[in-house]
């Protein structure tokens, strides 16, 4: 069940919302945001991601987890290579970042993550250079 929740300026949605974490609302409105809509997505294993939006912007925030440091995720590192990739055209723009406190903000880019049978899909793996 979708969920929304509103919190200060901005609105929380999607499935267990969970009240607005002052940081994501603070980088919200550094964004320009104007009642943003912030939206967990799913996946990923050492960060949390959220889709920050509102009717001119469209943004993914990703916040270090816990895990990150057990992992030795050098965010740093991660930064450089998210920029690269960005530059090349293989990523969406970074818009804000702030890796010493485990934050990177890009542009969201619409899609869908791989699923097992498209790595038995050779135009998809042409496309990524598989």
């Amino acid at each position: 069940a979708l969920v929304a929740a509103r919190h200060g300026t901005a609105t929380v949605s999607g499935a267990g919302a969970s009240p607005a974490d002052p940081r994501v609302e603070a980088i919200a409105t550094e964004l320009g945001l104007e009642r943003a809509v912030i939206t967990p997505l799913p996946g990923g294993l050492a960060n949390r991601t959220l889709r920050l939006r509102d009717d001119r912007h469209d943004f993914v925030l990703r916040l270090a987890g816990d895990i990150g440091g057990t992992l030795r995720a050098n965010r740093e590192y991660e930064f450089a290579m998210l920029s690269l990739a960005a530059a090349a055209g293989l990523a969406p723009g970074i818009v804000l970042a702030r890796p010493a406190d485990g934050l990177i903000v890009s542009r969201h880019v619409a899609g869908r993550m791989p699923e097992r049978e498209d790595l038995h899909d050779p135009e998809f793996l042409r496309r990524v250079g598989a």
